[in-house]
């Protein structure tokens, strides 16, 4: 798995390659967004990592598989506060917030909004693909804050009758105009924090379901 340095690929900090899988996928991800998921070839992902063309099918059955472990990454990086099992036990409220801010700062970097231009663009020509980083994606994530709900519901600190929906709206409420407006490079002065709209998410989100 990609560190969280890697997953955000090089928007922060230079990223430690561990890995050849890891050097893989760090490279393919950068040569997509450069010339796109058709125009990208194995044989140019093999030269500028500097691993040969069977590396890489050891690794990823195809190009396709390839792309979809990077979406896969991502939501590897988001949902991580979910899978700690001591916060599966915690405090809701403070789990949540975890997962709001790392879901929002992720969402508006430029690599991650280049990556969401970038599937919405090839999707029509390659619908199997979208499809494919669609559930490695953000169905991913979704899932997993689903069963995170159900379980809370369990413990009788949530009453959620659809942890599939609710996990739906929370991400939904989450993303709301903040993502669009990065998506369309439009600034507007005077907002709340990504920090202040984690949290506000998060307490609107409970009050609907908080037992």
């Amino acid at each position: 798995m990609m560190s969280t340095d890697q997953a955000i690929s090089g928007d922060q900090a230079p990223r430690a390659r561990t890995t050849k899988r890891d050097l893989i996928l760090n490279v393919a991800h950068d040569l997509f967004l450069l010339q796109g998921f058709e125009g990208t070839s194995i044989d140019q992902i093999a030269e500028a990592a500097g691993v040969s063309r069977q590396t890489i099918y050891n690794n990823f059955e195809s190009k396709e598989a390839l792309f979809k472990a990077i979406a896969g990454a991502l939501a590897d990086h988001v949902v991580e506060p979910l899978l700690n099992e001591d916060l599966q036990t915690g405090d809701v409220e403070s789990t949540l917030i975890a997962l709001a801010g790392r879901s929002l700062a992720l969402m508006v970097l430029p690599s991650t909004l280049a990556l969401h231009r970038l599937v919405v663009t090839e999707a029509p020509k390659f619908p199997e693909v979208a499809r494919q980083i669609y559930q490695s994606g953000a169905s991913r994530a979704a899932q997993a804050l689903a069963t995170y709900l159900a379980n809370q519901s369990a413990r009788g600190i949530l009453a959620v009758a659809d942890p599939a929906l609710a996990a739906e709206h929370f991400f939904g409420m989450l993303a709301g105009h903040r993502q669009y407006r990065a998506l369309l490079g439009v600034a507007e002065p005077g907002l709340p924090s990504d920090e202040t709209r984690a949290a506000e998410t998060v307490r609107a989100f409970l009050r609907a379901y908080r037992v």
